[in-house]
């Protein structure tokens, strides 16, 4: 059986939930696709992770598509010189190059667009142009329902498909020798309750929010501590921020790390305070690490936290909301286990890595008929 030649275009190669699974479709389902990898930016963070695998990857940065004509032969040439029928694409920069090669030179080109986060982020100019290419996408793949029906909004005759994150089953359990470590290494005590979450430091992740909120919390419960998990370009603003409120002595960052479950061991309650999602994986590893889990009720959020059985889910910016949630996790040893054994059993029902590869290549494989 032939394999399926797929050339997936995505804006750079850092730590996030696309370039995340990206690389871990192409670990594992490089047996069944040919990866062929085209990068627009020299942000390439993660290049040594993913020419571990089979992946064939080429960096062309592109700032304007329709002006790069060279560029804009580069894709052509890898398209035309692979046998490529399918363009996975994850951005409007990426959609306007699928969009142009389809249109002035290779007009039997199917385009996908993978719809991982939500629009709420598009400003209105990039709406309507998301709008005026849309006439050449062929399918749309999305993380989550919500994602799905947002951009189903936009293009609102064009055939869809979901599948959801997924997460290695195994790769994220309670560690009781790994906890004991982990905590020491960062200054946590045994009495500590350390409350902790996995974000890149953008500006949708909210972080001054979660900083501000933990202030008042830990005023008046001194055995609070925040662990925060993620780099990028506003940690150093974060940082600051942190030192001026006098939390240096409660607050740690670990900057981008490899060992996700090492450092959700280290926690008892897992926090997301973001403003917009797609289908976040920090929530799925914690939930799946018996952690309780407690989020804004915003993008797919809500679709793996069923509130007050799963996790709990607050309104955003609700400085009183994420307090209390804290605060009935903390108080309430048999709530905190409900959550964190409810949890646990949810995605080891509908989230694990395996069914996610399973759809996404038997996604990529009709797509390619």
């Amino acid at each position: 059986m032939n394999k399926n030649n797929i050339l997936f275009i995505i804006y750079d190669l850092e730590r996030g939930g696309p370039e995340v699974r990206l690389l871990e479709l192409a670990r594992h389902l490089s047996s069944d696709i040919n990866f062929f990898i085209c990068v627009t930016s020299n942000n390439l963070s993660m290049l040594p992770d993913f020419e571990k695998t089979n992946a064939i990857i080429n960096v062309i940065p592109v700032s304007k598509p329709y002006l790069e004509i060279k560029k804009i032969f580069e894709f052509i040439n890898i398209i035309r010189d692979n046998n490529i029928n399918v363009v996975n694409v994850f951005d409007l920069k990426g959609l306007m190059i699928a969009y142009i090669i389809k249109t002035f030179s290779i007009r039997n080109l199917k385009i996908i667009y993978n719809n991982v986060n939500s629009i709420q982020s598009f400003a209105l100019k990039n709406r309507l142009f998301l709008r005026l290419l849309g006439h050449k996408i062929d399918h749309i793949l999305s993380n989550s329902f919500y994602s799905f029906n947002q951009i189903q909004s936009v293009f609102r005759n064009i055939g869809g498909t979901v599948v959801y994150n997924g997460v290695d089953l195994t790769k994220y359990k309670p560690d009781n020798e790994l906890r004991k470590k982990i905590r020491s290494l960062y200054g946590f005590s045994d009495h500590d309750i350390v409350i902790g979450t996995i974000a890149n430091f953008r500006p949708q992740k909210n972080y001054e929010f979660l900083i501000e909120s933990f202030k008042e919390f830990s005023g008046k419960n001194s055995f609070a501590k925040l662990l925060c998990v993620g780099g990028g370009p506003l940690l150093d603003k974060i940082k600051t921020h942190t030192n001026n409120l006098g939390l240096n002595d409660k607050v740690v960052f670990t900057g981008y790390s490899n060992d996700i479950p090492a450092l959700l061991n280290a926690m008892d309650i897992f926090v997301l305070a973001s403003t917009h999602e797609g289908l976040p994986n920090g929530i799925l590893q914690a939930m799946c690490a018996r952690i309780p889990v407690i989020s804004t009720s915003v993008g797919g959020c809500p679709e793996l936290i069923d509130h007050m059985n799963t996790g709990i889910l607050m309104g955003s910016n609700n400085k009183e909301e994420f307090i209390s949630a804290i605060s009935a996790i903390v108080n309430d040893d048999k709530f905190r286990t409900l959550l964190a054994n409810n949890a646990k059993d949810f995605v080891d029902m509908k989230f694990g890595q395996q069914d996610m590869l399973a759809n996404y290549l038997k996604f990529y494989q009709a797509a390619d008929k």
